[in-house]
Formats: C-alpha cells, structure tokens, sequence
C-alpha cells in the first residue's frame, strides 16, 4: 500500500488498484479514521439483507409472498470498527507533509500503522474506545 503525488508514479504491467485521494477529509481529534460497519447479506438476487438482531443472531420472519425481515431486526450490526492513523493529519494544500511522504498521517490500514512507534494496540476488549484501532 502506498501513495503516491501522480499518475506517473503508476507501476507499469503491474496491476494494481486506484482510489483517489480525499482532500480535507473528516478527523477525529486531528487523526484520519475508517469506519467498518458490518450487514449480513442473505440473497444478491434478489438483494437481501438479513438482519442482526442486538446479539447478532439472524431473524427472518416468514409471510405469503416469502421471507423478509422482522419488524424489529437490523439490518446493520450494532458494532462496527474505526481505524485510526497514528500521525496528526496535515493538508498538503495548507503546507503540511506531501501526501506520500507521510504514510501514518495519511493512511489507516493495520498493515501499515502496526510499523508506526505511535500505534496503540488496544489489550482490552473491554476499553473498545482506547488505541489505533475501536470497535
């Protein structure tokens, strides 16, 4: 995983995948985050979403046409994940790092933060709201 300032910089006969970057993106206390949020999908056709119940047990109920959802089930699951990066964010267009001089302020996978000496790996699945990484 890298980044880099230009198209130029692509590797040729390689393959590889392309995102753009986001410029001025949303932080959290001035680090980047991901979000993960996990949704069961039961059919793709047609689309089917199964939903979680509060303790993530699949409830469908079963009608004339067919099975759908319960009334009260989600179609997300209550827990999800956020990624942090462990360097301070700073915009490139305001004079801070270039964006490929600075992996840990300007990415948020795992692979790439655990190498960082700021990572915080959380030892406690009870404080799911302390380190790199929060579920």
């Amino acid at each position: 995983i890298s980044l880099l300032g230009s198209s130029a910089k692509l590797p040729v006969g390689e393959d590889c995948v392309v995102s753009r970057y986001v410029a001025r993106p949303l932080l959290i206390d001035g680090y980047k985050f991901d979000l993960r949020l996990y949704v069961a999908v039961s059919s793709f056709e047609p689309l089917r979403a199964c939903a979680s119940s509060r303790r993530g047990a699949a409830k469908e109920e079963r009608s004339g046409g067919g099975t759908r959802p319960a009334a009260e089930s989600r179609y997300v699951f209550e827990e999800g994940l956020c990624r942090f990066s462990t360097a301070r964010y700073s915009d490139p267009a305001d004079g801070g790092s270039a964006a490929d001089a600075d992996v840990f302020a300007h990415l948020t996978n795992y692979s790439i933060n655990k190498r960082s000496s700021h990572f915080v790996p959380n030892a406690d699945a009870a404080d799911d709201g302390f380190g790199s990484k929060w579920s």
